[in-house]
């Protein structure tokens, strides 16, 4: 059993013969627009919560597309938590380095809103969040510094420094989470390494970040070795403690 704390798998419902085809792997699906909410749901529901987690946010990509801004954001992912009580919170985030095809610029000041008004729901109402960040660790880190901070926040295919990992961790009225992701993390450079090595294990979790269902579940695999390494233990060890992590 291993748990890809944070993937789409949901975006092609046809995926779902392939989810069941693979006993051992649970996954945490979030949607990142209206849109594709009800199916991260559907796929929950169709598994069980021992199988299948979800979640509904904003992605920073899409925020700008929203009619109404964060309020409205705010009002319709509200209306969601509510009639899912299970539900996390993600994917939701900042990212300065994303360029919108439709205006060909970072729209970080609508990312901003959205993120916040998506961050003081998910305080409100305790779920966990999970947080893309890219180039914006500083702002996620103010945030998270002045507080309050929702029931856990994952910081998925975390990208920061080592140095910035051991910032958060010290922070003391946070539930911090570092998920990884080969797809990110091991594709660039082995940065997360080092993070790794400062994190404690029960603050690790293992991700795939994909929509096709057999490749995310070969590169949460992939990542459990790439971590056994690290930690010097088995890929199974790996599995099991990033699973309790999850869970």
């Amino acid at each position: 059993r291993v748990w890809d704390s944070h993937c789409h798998v949901q975006k092609d419902e046809r995926q779902r013969a392939v989810f069941d085809a693979r006993p051992l792997l649970c996954a945490c699906a979030f949607g990142t627009e209206p849109g594709d909410w009800g199916a991260a749901a559907r796929l929950a529901a169709a598994h069980g919560a021992a199988r299948a987690r979800f979640g509904f946010g904003v992605h920073p990509w899409h925020a700008h597309l929203q009619e109404g801004g964060a309020a409205a954001v705010a009002a319709s992912l509200r209306a969601a938590l509510l009639a899912h009580p299970d539900a996390l919170v993600g994917e939701i985030g900042l990212d300065k380095h994303a360029r919108t095809p439709e205006t060909g610029k970072c729209e970080f000041a609508a990312q901003k809103q959205v993120f916040e008004a998506q961050w003081t729901l998910a305080c409100e109402l305790r779920r966990p969040v999970s947080v893309h960040c890219v180039q914006a660790i500083g702002a996620v880190f103010d945030l998270v510094k002045k507080g309050p901070c929702p029931l856990a926040v994952a910081l998925h295919s975390y990208g920061g420094s080592a140095d910035m990992c051991v910032s958060f961790m010290k922070l003391q009225h946070t539930n911090m989470f570092f998920g990884f992701s080969p797809v990110i993390n091991c594709s660039r450079n082995d940065k997360y390494i080092d993070v790794l090595k400062q994190l404690p294990h029960d603050r690790v979790l293992v991700e795939s970040d994909l929509e096709d269902c057999e490749d995310a579940a070969n590169d949460v695999q992939r990542m459990c070795v790439n971590v056994a390494k690290v930690w010097g233990c088995s890929e199974e060890e790996v599995a099991e403690t990033t699973a309790d992590n999850f869970e």
